[in-house]
């Protein structure tokens, strides 16, 4: 129990938070292009994407 409550730290919380974050302006981001008619090749290059 005390491993399981050790992966929780304020890393793991500012992790998420900035996943977070990052959601939020891709929401925004496309939010924007659909309401101003923008391509989806432009808006896709625009959004913030985790690398794999």
């Amino acid at each position: 129990l005390k491993e399981f409550a050790n992966m929780f730290k304020l890393s793991t919380a500012v992790s998420v938070v900035r996943l977070y974050d990052y959601e939020i302006q891709n929401l925004a981001s496309i939010s924007y292009a659909v309401e101003n008619n923008i391509s989806t090749e432009t808006t896709m290059t625009k959004i913030i994407a985790p690398v794999q």
